[in-house]
């Protein structure tokens, strides 16, 4: 197996760790007697799963694209890059603001943002899955 055949596996052990380190935060929300911790950990773990995985899919598109085609591809990735991280911080602000003005408080609100964020990290794990390299038995 060459490093090629790798990727697909990089991106989605990534994509779990990342998935790992948004629920050890949700963890964190309902642990009284060491969230820090748990905190300071699952950030560790997501990070590194961002890591490995934004690296590896970057690699992974650009080895794909066909010839003539590398810079609208290159500011595909570039633009999808920054627009996920607009929308996650931005829906992510909105849930928490709706959790103050409805009064349910700043750790549901956390919550409701933190949930948000795992269901794009297990969209991610799935997308991982299936870029895959099918093979035939």
């Amino acid at each position: 197996m060459n490093h090629a055949d790798e990727r697909p596996q990089r991106m989605f052990v990534g994509a779990g760790l990342i998935a790992l380190g948004i629920a050890a935060q949700i963890a964190a929300l309902f642990v009284v007697g060491f969230p820090l911790m748990i905190t300071v950990a699952g950030w560790v773990v997501a990070g590194l799963g961002i890591g490995i995985a934004h690296s590896t899919s970057s690699v992974l598109a650009i080895e794909l694209i066909p010839a003539g085609e590398e810079g609208r591809v290159s500011a595909a990735l570039q633009i999808s890059d920054q627009f996920m991280a607009a929308v996650s911080t931005g829906v992510g602000g909105a849930l928490l603001a709706l959790a103050t003005r409805m009064a349910w408080g700043q750790r549901f609100g956390i919550l409701l943002a933190l949930c948000f964020v795992i269901v794009l990290a297990f969209v991610a794990l799935a997308a991982s899955w299936r870029s895959a390299p099918q093979r035939s038995a």
